[in-house]
């Protein structure tokens, strides 16, 4: 389940998050909450205004729900002069119109922010630790509702998720996993269930909800600000290619660049490549980690070449 690694430096994990213990007492296996985190004032209402404001902020990044929890089309937001739509996806892709988006929030909307680590050092440094840890792809996503609104309706997701929160109040209901219903998107309560956990979030409390746990929030009296911290879980697609390249790299260039003359004529290097690599899939761990990442070590060397560490 890739729960996070005890770290040889406690000092270094972030004051946002709940304890690194408690966390990896959790992880997979339940919800929890914890309160007097560092998260209270980390990405506010200033910072999400900053970012709408901001001209390089495009359509990629920023997404609206109607009180109906309706999703806008990206061009309903977008300066309708300065838009692509991506030839696979058809994706609407612009610079915000900023008059849009004033009426789709004065009107009850709410606003959601991808890719939050993208813009912002302190939650990306924070999203680097937890991959470091967890050997799993972390991601950042803010969202903003409007008094008595939630961003999405009751909703599972196939990540596990750390939620922030930074500004305003929110209650949470979440359920245990409904059986009859698998994967990520809208889900329906069976009659007669009732929520495992209900919770009220304050700025500084965090929760964590491992994959597959149906919730659903609702801002309380103000706007509400929430971060969310994703863990995307390790793909087989992921554990075939690492173990493919190590098995490739470790086999004689001639067994792998022998011209096949009239096709597949010869199929014994290919047999032999394909042989070696279903051995190594059968060695392979059972919890298999992304490369190790050395948080924000990187940004920590340039400070200092910039004397500015």
């Amino acid at each position: 389940m890739n729960a996070p690694t005890r770290s040889a430096d406690a000092h270094d994990w972030p004051s946002a998050l709940p304890g690194e213990e408690e966390l990896a007492a959790h992880w997979g296996r339940d919800c929890f909450t914890a309160t007097g985190t560092g998260a209270a004032g980390l990405f506010t209402l200033r910072d999400v205004h900053e970012v709408l404001c901001d001209s390089r902020t495009t359509s990629e990044y920023v997404a609206l729900s109607t009180k109906e929890h309706r999703k806008v089309d990206a061009v309903e937001y977008t300066m309708r002069d300065e838009t692509v739509v991506e030839r696979v996806s058809k994706r609407v892709i612009g610079r915000l119109d900023l008059d849009r988006v004033e009426d789709f929030l004065a009107d009850g909307s709410s606003l959601v922010l991808y890719r939050v680590h993208e813009f912002h050092p302190a939650i990306r440094r924070i999203c680097r630790l937890l991959q470091s840890r967890t050997g799993r792809l972390a991601e950042a996503v803010a969202f903003l509702s409007p008094p008595g609104r939630g961003a999405l309706p009751l909703h599972q997701d196939d990540v596990d998720v750390i939620v922030l929160q930074t500004s305003g109040t929110k209650r949470w209901r979440i359920f245990d996993p409904f059986d009859a219903q698998k994967g990520a998107g809208l889900v329906t309560v069976p009659e007669g269930v009732r929520p495992a956990h209900r919770l009220t979030l304050t700025p500084g409390n965090t929760c964590y909800m491992p994959a597959g746990r149906p919730h659903q929030a609702l801002s309380c009296d103000d706007w509400s600000l929430h971060i969310s911290i994703t863990a995307w879980p390790v793909q087989p697609a992921q554990v075939l290619a690492r173990n493919l390249g190590r098995v490739l790299s470790d086999l004689p260039k001639a067994d792998l660049y022998t011209r096949w003359d009239g096709g597949f004529a010869d199929r014994s290097a290919l047999e032999h490549a394909a042989d070696a690599a279903a051995r190594a899939m059968k060695e392979a761990p059972q919890e298999w980690r992304l490369p190790p990442v050395e948080a924000h070590a990187t940004e920590d060397r340039i400070a200092g070449i910039l004397g500015i560490a």
